[in-house]
């Protein structure tokens, strides 16, 4: 019994009659969460593209252009290399299967 109430308590079997506060404990509670964990990997992620973001926007436009441009010579070398690598590795592994 006990244990039960408990799982009301603590799960959204009980969420009908709970006050807002409760609402937003619920949604923002850390025990078991995923949460810390995931701000861990995604915040510096998120701040490393803020300052490459503004540090771009303050440089000159033409050399913003050039690139770009440059950026789309390394993606399409990028997708070359990355097909190639695929192609192996899918035949690798037909190779293995027959």
């Amino acid at each position: 019994r006990k244990r039960w109430e408990r799982l009301q308590k603590e799960s959204c079997f009980g969420c009908v009659g709970m006050g807002d506060w409760d609402e937003w404990k619920l949604l923002f509670r850390l025990r078991g969460s995923v949460i810390p964990k995931s701000v861990l990997f995604s915040l510096p992620s998120a701040i490393a593209a803020v300052i490459l973001h503004v540090l771009i926007t303050q440089m000159d436009p033409e050399y913003v252009q050039a690139l770009q441009d440059q950026k789309t010579e390394m993606w399409s070398s990028v997708m070359f290399v990355l097909g190639v690598l695929i192609v192996f590795r899918t035949n690798q592994a037909y190779s293995r299967y027959w």
